[in-house]
């Protein structure tokens, strides 16, 4: 038999009026010690509204960085499907994500992608594999996703 698309998919590819469509999710991680401590926030996250504000070098708003140097810069905000800031869990990620729906969907036998895109010192390894010795309340969206599978399978 033919699998059932799950809510909010089309069968018929990528054109109907229920077509499921790309998701951008982005998560902001903490800043790291050093240089980076103390100094003016470069990005902000409203996760209520799904925005995103960068601080961009620019001719905008002047910024004392604690050095005595005052830098100016423009303010530039994007939206997206999610976003999550520095204090956001491993659980909020799987949750943001959809990643729950997404495993519904290929136990349905639909083709589903999650993948992690950034800089290098992102976050991308942390979100998707988790901490180094973490258990459940730390693991990445992998393990999370696999449990989630095997729990539904159950």
């Amino acid at each position: 038999r033919s699998p059932v698309p799950p809510p909010g998919m089309d069968s018929g590819g990528a054109s109907g009026a229920g077509a499921q469509r790309v998701r951008v999710v982005v998560r902001v991680r903490p800043a790291l010690g050093g240089s980076e401590a103390g100094s003016e926030e470069a990005v902000t996250v409203d996760p209520g509204a799904s925005r995103v504000q960068v601080l961009a070098p620019g001719q905008g708003v002047a910024l004392d960085n604690g050095t005595g140097f005052v830098a100016k810069a423009v303010a530039r905000v994007f939206e997206f499907d999610a976003c999550l800031g520095p204090a956001a869990s491993q659980a909020d990620v799987f949750k943001a994500c959809k990643i729950a729906e997404m495993v519904d969907a290929a136990l349905e036998g639909f083709a589903v992608t999650v993948f992690a895109f950034g800089q290098t010192g992102a976050g991308k390894t942390h979100t998707i594999s988790g901490s180094q010795g973490a258990m459940r309340s730390g693991d990445g969206l992998v393990a999370s996703a696999m449990r989630y599978a095997y729990d539904s399978m159950a």
